[in-house]
Formats: structure tokens, C-alpha cells, sequence
């Protein structure tokens, strides 16, 4: 049996294609019968890359991981869940374009909150015997990435979560005024990003609905906050703030800024602060980093398919060079109009 990952485009982290050869042979009903830990996927699924940034008083580490967007019956009525493809192996997940790279056949089984191999398969073995395939060479760090250019307005909704034991603690007022500057603060997301694009990429509150107070929405949702996962806690309030307003939230923003409520844990990430999807439409901030405009624009500018600075030249040099936005985000702001390095503000400005 053959399951094979395609991919569908050049995009940020170069060509992928994959191939998995399962072991023991039978056909897609026997293997779902040979492993009895989980229900396997239904439907395909978009692979995602999240870059997670964590640390003490500043960002200055990050790890990947790879996630599922499932559809279909998986969702199991929900309209998002992202799910963490456990066991994944660091420099796979590297290689991954994000967005852009399905998993064509059922091949992944659920396991509470995270999706595995079945049991008759392995990573490493896939690995050592070639069946995993990049149909560019590329190592883990290729020299050359492709990078979409960004202009125009975009909408934006910040998603301010509130559990029945913990809530953001930054109120909606505070948070407007530190992404979009309605309030006149001279320093925010905003205004950075048109400063860095000679005002050609504008990052404006939504306008959908008079509920969401200048881009920015409370969304109450009946998970406990301590000590879920913030994976969990994000895909619940996409989910619930989808219902409340009544249309899929992609139809009017652009962009998903979550604030997630203090207390959760990332058996993935420890001491999480901030981490968003390569190439996709959201961000997740742990409390307090949703206020600060390095952050935002740190991770808003992985969603723009922006790495870090250095990093195609080997891991060792990630968070190295502590010029721009892309290498580390801190709890001030920095007090200059722009402050990408060069190539990023090249980008931002074509």
C-alpha cells in the first residue's frame, strides 16, 4: 500500500513531495483493522508548519511542529481543528511546506488531541530506506525560498479568550489600541507594518459586525483554560466565535490574531509565548505577548511566509543577529519605524 503526500506548489520552505510505503503490505481495510489505538482520518488533510516561540522575558528559542487541518467527517461538526502530528521528525516538519503539502490517504489515526502513524509504520524506517522523497534535494535549510508579496488591506480579528477560570488580562480597549492604534498609540502593529511597506501593506480592525469592538472580539468558550493545551484552546475559539457571529471567520478577515487565556500547557512547546502557522491566516499569543507589537508583527510575519533571520543558513544561527523583528521579539518595543532587516523590508516594500 502506498500513501502518498503532495505537493501542490513552490512556496516558502521549497519543493516537497512525499511517498510512504507501508509496511506488512494489505489493503486499506486490513490496516485499519491491524491498529486498534485510534480511529484513523477519513478525509485528506493541509499539513501546517507552527513555529513556536518561547522563552523567559524574550523570545529567543523556537521550535516547529506539524499540524493537521482536518475537513470533512473528521471535523466532527466543528468547522476548525488543527491537530499536532506526534512523532513527526524535527528536520521533516522543517522541510515542510506548510499549507501546501496533503496527506492524499488516511494514513494518520487520532490519538486524543494529536494524530500518529499507525503502528505498523515508523518514521525512522521510512526515513533510513529513501520512501520519504523531496522532490528538490533540499536539505533542511535550503539556500533560496519563494516569498508571496503582500499588499493592500487586510482585515484583521483578535480573538480575546475567556474560559470559566481564566480570562486575557488585557481588556479589548488596550489590546485595539496596542495592534491598530485606535486609541493613538504612535507604536503598533499597524503602524510598523506601514512604515515597513511604505504604506502598501495595511493591517486594519475588522469591520463585520458592531459586536466586535475595533477589530476585537471576547469570545467565552466552556473549555477549562488551565492546563489545556493552547492548541485546544485556539481551535475552540475559532470555533465558538465562528457560531456567535455566524459566518466562517474567513469570510471577513484576513487575518486571526487569538489571545489565549493564562494557565495552559504545551507538552510540545514549554514555556510557550507565541507561535503561528507558516503561510496561513493565525497567530496564538499566550496572555500578555498579545500586547506586544514585537510579537505581533514577529508572528504575523511568519503567517506572511517571513523566517527567521538566519535561519537558512543552519539552526545555530537562528536568534543570532538581534537587528529585526524576525530573529527575536521582547516585551518594550523597539522605538524606530521599521524594524525588519533589510531583506524583509525589501519584501514588504516591492
Amino acid at each position: 500500500r502506498t500513501v502518498t503526500f503532495k505537493s501542490m506548489k513552490e512556496t516558502l520552505y521549497g519543493t516537497i513531495l512525499f511517498a510512504f510505503v507501508a509496511k506488512g503490505g494489505g489493503t486499506l481495510s486490513e490496516s485499519h483493522l491491524s491498529d486498534s489505538a485510534g480511529q484513523y482520518l477519513t478525509n485528506s488533510c493541509v499539513l501546517w508548519r507552527a513555529v513556536c516561540e518561547y522563552g523567559e522575558y524574550s523570545i529567543n528559542q523556537a521550535e516547529s511542529s506539524c499540524f493537521c487541518d482536518l475537513k470533512g467527517e473528521d471535523l466532527d461538526g466543528d468547522m476548525y481543528k488543527m491537530l499536532e502530528i506526534d512523532g513527526m521528525p524535527q528536520d521533516m516538519c522543517e522541510n515542510l511546506k506548510s499549507g501546501e503539502t496533503e496527506i492524499l490517504s488516511n494514513n494518520l489515526i487520532f490519538e486524543g488531541n494529536k494524530l500518529r502513524l499507525p503502528s505498523n509504520n515508523d518514521w525512522d524506517v521510512l526515513l533510513s530506506q529513501n520512501e520519504i522523497r523531496f522532490a528538490n534535494d533540499a536539505e533542511n535549510y535550503p539556500s533560496t525560498r519563494r516569498l508571496q508579496i503582500q499588499t493592500g488591506v487586510k482585515y484583521v480579528l483578535v480573538l480575546r479568550g475567556k474560559g470559566p477560570d481564566a480570562e486575557v488580562t488585557i481588556p479589548e480597549a488596550e489590546l485595539a489600541d496596542d495592534i491598530f492604534g485606535t486609541d493613538g498609540d504612535p507604536l503598533s502593529m499597524s503602524s510598523q507594518y506601514a512604515a515597513c511597506s511604505y504604506d502598501q501593506l495595511q493591517f486594519v480592525p475588522t469591520i463585520y459586525s458592531s459586536i466586535i469592538t475595533n477589530g476585537v472580539y471576547t469570545v467565552n468558550i466552556a473549555d477549562t483554560i488551565t492546563g489545556a493545551s493552547p492548541n485546544d484552546i485556539m481551535n475552540s475559539m475559532k470555533n465558538t466565535a465562528a457560531t456567535e457571529l455566524g459566518a466562517s471567520l474567513s469570510t471577513f478577515a484576513d487575518y486571526i490574531m487569538c489571545c489565549v487565556p493564562p494557565g495552559t500547557i504545551s507538552s510540545t512547546f514549554s514555556s510557550w509565548l507565541a507561535y503561528a502557522y507558516i503561510n496561513s491566516d493565525t497567530s496564538v499569543y499566550n496572555d500578555v505577548w498579545c500586547k506586544y507589537p514585537s510579537a505581533q508583527m514577529h508572528e504575523i510575519g511568519h503567517n506572511l511566509n517571513l523566517a527567521h533571520s538566519a535561519a537558512f543558513s543552519g539552526p545555530s544561527f537562528e536568534y543570532q543577529d538581534i537587528s529585526g523583528l524576525m530573529v527575536r521579539a521582547i516585551s518594550v518595543f523597539f522605538q524606530s519605524s521599521c524594524e525588519f532587516e533589510t531583506e524583509k523590508v525589501i519584501f514588504l516594500r516591492l
